[in-house]
């Protein structure tokens, strides 16, 4: 019986391993797959974009960057708070932001994020500064060697000043081009 059981054990462990190994190669596979689809997909933009240029160097930017804005809307009262705009100037991107947002405390401040939904991304462009009127604003310019046209939701959230670099509390909320 004793030789029974630790042949049991010896083929339930050869099980495991087999199945983490099938888990692991598995994960591996789909990882390749979608870096592979990824960058293919940017290479194709990259050509579309060089093929236009080559075609008529001299043609407008896309659409969605001639002067496209979001109103921004207060997610708790559900009011129009602020105004985004996008822009290409030159070659260069240009995302700026105007909102009517309470004063806060000094330990806070109110940050700007702009959001691509496929593939999901995010990043910083600031944090918003109060001028004379009392808004909050922000400017920010973008690497004129980076395409931004996939980032169509600019997001306002309140931050501590604690140096945690992820978005917190959302605020306010809009998509260009609506």
């Amino acid at each position: 019986m004793i030789s029974r059981s630790r042949g049991q054990k010896r083929h339930s462990w050869k099980t495991i391993l087999g199945s983490i190994l099938s888990v692991v190669l598995f994960l591996a596979i789909f990882g390749f797959c979608v870096y592979f689809f990824r960058s293919s997909q940017k290479n194709d933009l990259e050509k579309k974009e060089e093929q236009r240029q080559a075609e008529n160097p001299a043609a407008p930017a896309p659409a969605s960057f001639q002067g496209a804005e979001a109103s921004l809307v207060d997610l708790k009262s559900g009011t129009t708070a602020g105004i985004a705009m996008r822009q290409l100037v030159g070659n260069i991107f240009m995302h700026t932001i105007k909102a009517q947002l309470l004063t806060i405390d000094p330990t806070l401040a109110y940050e700007g994020w702009l959001v691509r939904s496929v593939p999901y991304h995010f990043f910083s462009t600031g944090e918003m500064v109060r001028n004379k009127e009392g808004q909050y604003v922000l400017e920010w310019k973008g690497d004129p060697d980076a395409d931004y046209s996939g980032y169509t939701k600019v997001v306002v959230t309140l931050e501590a000043r604690d140096g945690n670099s992820d978005p917190s509390e959302h605020i306010l909320e809009g998509v260009f081009g609506q």
